[in-house]
């Protein structure tokens, strides 16, 4: 009997620990600029109901959670204006996408490049065939243009984010939807990756998900939650059940969902969340650019990056800012299509630590100028 290879395990940022060891250099020095999760943490709310949770409720976790994160898919579903029947709850958006590819079943799958690596990932392990459509150099579609490469490779399933990874550029809702209508016609799924359109509602189809489209999002980096891994997808109340099916058993702890509870009922939280990341993330933009550094544009919580430094001293640079500056950045050579070209993802964090970021890269850029 042959054993079945491994699937490409994909490159992820938020490892400092990793970092630090890889450079030997002490993790508490670094901060992390890899990872787009909010820099203040959970709402303080979260912190309340997990002491609560301790001191009145540790008696649950002997018992198995709920089989189907009833409270959860209720909550979300309170949450977006549908009902709790059109929401599936995972643990973690990776392991939606999974359940996702499950259930459409496609022999074909097209992802626009660069995009999250967990896309190829799921596609692969579910034994669909990968095809890459390369964006153009402003990291957008010709839709005519990507309608006909799905018709022409017979594929089934469309995968795309919004805001987009790694640039965090945004697509409007009308244009998605109108995407979709066409996927439809094709015989065609769509699988929109919301994970940072908390930054830029007003671009969700969470609201009026189309019949042949999932809407995945994460409470991951808006609510500062990495270490909870829950995801939740909307779509049809048979779409849903359909992914729902393909999601293992008691998806969620009682622990992780007392504290997903708790975030989503964090009064303000919201509002403070998008002032605070606005003002950085115009701060950030104004000063990397009066460097010479280009800087896409961003409606989400980090900033695609193409530095003024030739693709072969990209490894000095980023090695000179872990040592040097304790400053770690997402290197983006390891997305599809990005390989040979200067770019990095930085989140933006607080005013303090923005401004080491600047301070760094402004001491780089002179000495390579």
């Amino acid at each position: 009997m042959r054993a079945p290879e491994a699937v490409r395990l994909p490159a992820h940022g938020g490892d400092p620990v990793s970092v630090a060891q890889r450079y030997g250099v002490d993790a508490s020095t670094l901060i992390d600029f890899s990872s787009n999760v909010d820099p203040y943490g959970p709402p303080a709310g979260v912190r309340t109901a997990l002491q609560d949770f301790a001191r009145t409720r540790a008696a649950d976790l002997s018992r198995y959670p709920e089989p189907t994160s009833a409270a959860l898919r209720e909550a979300f579903g309170r949450r977006h204006g549908v009902d709790a029947a059109k929401v599936v709850v995972a643990n973690g958006s990776a392991a939606l996408f999974d359940a996702v590819v499950r259930a459409v079943a496609p022999q074909t799958t097209v992802v626009p490049v660069p995009a999250f690596s967990e896309y190829r990932r799921a596609v692969e392990a579910a034994g669909s065939r990968y095809v890459a459509y390369a964006l153009d150099a402003g990291f957008d579609w010709n839709d005519a243009d990507l309608l006909n490469r799905i018709e022409h490779e017979r594929a089934t399933l469309l995968i795309v984010t919004n805001p987009h990874n790694p640039t965090g550029r945004l697509f409007s809702r009308d244009r998605l939807t109108g995407l979709c209508l066409q996927c439809a016609r094709l015989g065609a799924f769509v699988t929109i990756d919301e994970a940072f359109v908390d930054y830029a509602e007003e671009a969700s189809l969470s609201r009026d998900v189309p019949e042949n489209a999932i809407v995945v999002r994460s409470l991951t980096k808006f609510f500062g939650m990495a270490g909870v891994r829950i995801g939740y997808a909307l779509a049809t109340e048979t779409l849903a059940a359909a992914v729902a099916s393909r999601v293992p058993s008691w998806p969620v702890g009682a622990l992780d969902s007392a504290a997903a509870l708790a975030a989503l009922a964090e009064p303000g939280y919201a509002e403070r969340v998008l002032n605070r990341n606005r003002v950085e993330r115009e701060r950030l933009t104004t000063h990397l650019s009066d460097l010479g550094i280009a800087v896409f544009g961003s409606a989400a919580n980090f900033l695609f990056l193409e530095l003024p430094c030739a693709c072969a001293a990209m490894d000095s640079w980023i090695e000179r800012m872990i040592r040097d500056f304790g400053i770690v950045v997402r290197d983006c050579r390891t997305y599809e299509g990005l390989e040979t070209r200067s770019v990095i993802r930085v989140a933006v964090r607080t005013p303090r630590e923005n401004a080491r970021l600047i301070a760094a890269l402004n001491a780089l850029a002179r000495e390579d100028a």
